[in-house]
């Protein structure tokens, strides 16, 4: 049964903000959606039975007035949760005037604090200062001059300095200087101003932190087992680690930043070099993993929801973390992407073993038995994406055999 406290989750359309709709909906709390977008209307996340209502927003400032206009006369604040770096800083950046309404996630509720720790260059800062780790060696590159600096490591990769002005589609790895160059006529052109270089770690494996930080921290830990595309990817296949060492890690951090004033959910992503640990981007919102928590049953959001709404009696009998490493997550719509374009022509996954992968694991990013509807509006179109590289390759290799 809902408690008096609405949730209001605001993202694109996004495996993020269906997976947080079943967090809640599956533990008797039905949401609000606001889907971000042009096409949000059509899109398959707001096909789920668990959510309460939902509106559309051509852009992240239409959100705003959503919020002004269908929630004012609230008697207990609505939580409001962010599914995209682009709807954390539209929310931070009108913080000082939405916490007098809503309960929101914040840096010692600091108007424009989480916009600026988006930036991944000033993280290095952070990162090494605050909780005493080290990042990957990093530089900006301005568009205006394109000028490469001057001690880049090469083999470098670039990425967007704030991921919401980017697209993780553009980060690319190079070995030289004139294949860099080249690269950013191309940025240019899409739009950016400016880049981020870092070194390219030649790392054993990835593993992220996906929890809540503030008065009571829930977390689990997942290490990445493939990611689409290869280079510069997400996790589509993850599972639970067990590690000592890394728990006390991610306990240390949450933890650290929770001490430092930060209450809200969180994603930090980390490479393993040899004996070091890098860590490679903190993600101030839900993260993109947040649909392991079905299968996982640590329902981080939900525990920061109970805390921050004056109900952590709720939390005494469910489990924070889990070190189960049976569990496996897999987002189903990119990782077939493997089969499709690697293991049909190099037999590096065939099928067979793609779906002994999915037998293994207990949560998917689309397929919920309880909540089936958005799968069967994904699946096509998730097809129809994974087989445009593939397309695009076997016309190529027509057009210079008829060159």
């Amino acid at each position: 049964m809902d408690s008096g406290n609405k949730v209001i989750i605001i993202g694109k359309n996004h495996h993020h903000i269906l997976a947080m709709a079943r967090v809640f909906g599956v533990n008797g709390i039905k949401p609000y959606g606001i889907f971000v977008g042009m096409f949000s209307v059509m899109g398959f996340a707001r096909r789920s039975k668990y959510w309460r209502k939902v509106w559309s927003a051509k852009n992240n400032a239409q959100v705003i007035d959503i919020l002004r206009r269908e929630f004012q006369n609230e008697t207990q604040k609505p939580v409001v949760i962010p599914c995209s770096d682009a709807a954390a800083i539209e929310l931070d950046n009108h913080l000082d005037e939405l916490r007098q309404k809503y309960i929101l996630g914040s840096f010692n509720h600091e108007q424009g604090r989480i916009p600026q720790l988006m930036d991944k260059f000033s993280q290095v800062e952070f990162v090494k200062n605050n909780l005493g780790l080290c990042m990957a060696e990093s530089f900006i590159i301005n568009l205006s001059d394109g000028e490469i600096p001057t001690g880049l490591p090469f083999p470098c990769i670039v990425k967007p300095v704030v991921s919401a002005e980017g697209n993780k589609g553009d980060i690319r790895k190079f070995d030289d200087t004139e294949s860099l160059r080249e690269y950013l006529g191309v940025l240019k052109a899409k739009g950016y101003e400016r880049i981020l270089a870092q070194k390219f770690l030649d790392i054993d494996y990835e593993f992220c932190l996906s929890g809540c930080c503030g008065e009571i921290i829930s977390y689990f830990v997942s290490k990445t087992v493939r990611a689409w595309p290869i280079v510069g990817g997400t996790g589509c296949w993850d599972k639970i680690m067990n590690e000592t060492e890394i728990h006390e890690l991610c306990i240390n951090i949450l933890k650290k930043l929770s001490y430092e004033g930060y209450s809200g959910l969180i994603d930090i992503e980390f490479f393993k070099v040899g004996e070091k640990i890098y860590l490679s981007e903190i993600n101030w919102r839900n993260s993109a993993r947040v649909f392991m928590c079905t299968g996982t049953k640590i329902f981080y959001p939900l525990i920061w929801y109970w805390s921050v709404t004056g109900q952590s009696e709720k939390i005494q009998n469910i489990p924070l973390t889990t070190k189960d490493t049976s569990l496996y997550g897999m987002d189903e719509r990119n990782d077939i992407a493997h089969v499709i374009n690697l293991g049909l022509n190099s037999g590096r996954l065939s099928l067979r073993e793609w779906v002994r992968d999915v037998k293994r694991s207990c949560s998917f990013s689309a397929w919920y038995r309880d909540d089936k509807l958005p799968a069967f509006w994904s699946y096509p179109s998730a097809l129809f994406l994974s087989l445009i590289p593939l397309c695009a390759k076997e016309f190529i290799k027509k057009l210079l055999k008829w060159k």
